[in-house]
């Protein structure tokens, strides 16, 4: 019954991928912690189509904690996170997520030496960096590099 909720939600708003992030189905998850869950539509949804998904997602759940952001204009940080730790609530097409996961890791590293260029045009030392605007990319850029 559940399932069929949850792909009758994907259909109304031609929903391609929902990924749990964050705490939810972890060992860190408690009954005071939000649901975070990323989507990713086959076209823009409108403001009220979003506040109309996250309705349907609040009912599927029973609960009214829930996070809900759009991959598509996601921070890029948040979705590095998503794509290395994300885990799959439903996908259109099987292995949908891991495409996407490879694809974003992919654009990463072939984008790596600009991202390393634009953080040492901002700090004299990987020390500096991390007291400037770019403390994620670089916390990121370290656990990205050490990590694949």
């Amino acid at each position: 019954m559940k399932k069929n909720l949850l792909n009758e939600i994907a259909e109304k708003y031609n929903i391609e991928l929902l990924v749990y992030y964050g705490s939810y189905g972890t060992e860190f998850y408690n009954n005071e912690s939000d649901i975070d869950i990323a989507f990713l539509s086959a076209e823009q949804l409108s403001i009220q189509e979003k506040l109309e998904l996250l309705e349907d997602l609040i009912h599927y759940h029973k609960k009214s904690e829930i996070e809900l952001v759009d991959l598509r204009t996601a921070d890029p940080v948040l979705k590095h996170e998503i794509a290395v730790n994300g885990r799959v609530l439903y996908e259109k097409e099987e292995n949908l997520f891991e495409r996407y996961r490879l694809f974003y890791i992919k654009s990463i590293r072939e984008n790596m030496s600009v991202l390393e260029d634009r953080i040492g045009n901002t700090a004299d030392s990987p020390d500096e960096a991390l007291t400037v605007d770019n403390i994620t990319i670089c916390k990121k850029l370290d656990i990205l590099i050490n990590y694949y």
